[in-house]
């Protein structure tokens, strides 16, 4: 099973787990555990084909609901490292970034079974 396979059966698992907790209210607070790997579509770079590599980490939220439905969530993560490779060049350096991403989420009204919401948000990515 490979290990983006795996972290979506564990993910599932404890999401059917906490299926119970799921009313949410106001002063409520939720906290998540997921996985990440961002990648954008590899582009042009110094005359060749740039390649940059996966990275997968954990990623962490924390919500607070600041209304019933209407919540402020906090994503944060370990830092992201990506090796970046040039067509006919070779390895061309890597790059490291930290994308912590604040949003408002709004949470429409079911039945427990399900919680879709629809989230807007700021990101401000640190590349060191």
């Amino acid at each position: 099973m490979t290990r983006i396979a795996a972290a979506f059966a564990i993910s599932t698992a404890l999401a059917t787990l906490a299926d119970p907790l799921a009313a949410q209210s106001h002063g409520d607070w939720t906290v998540g555990v997921g996985y990440a790997n961002p990648k954008s579509n590899n582009g042009t770079l110094a005359g060749g084909t740039a390649t940059v590599d996966d990275s997968p980490r954990p990623i962490f939220t924390a919500e607070y609901l600041i209304r019933d439905n209407l919540g402020i969530e906090l994503l944060a993560a370990t830092p992201f490292e990506h090796d970046v490779s040039v067509s006919g060049i070779g390895y061309a350096g890597s790059v490291k970034h930290l994308p912590p991403t604040l949003s408002l989420n709004y949470r429409f009204p079911t039945q427990p079974a399900s919680k879709p919401y629809v989230g807007l948000g700021v990101n401000y990515t640190t590349f060191f």
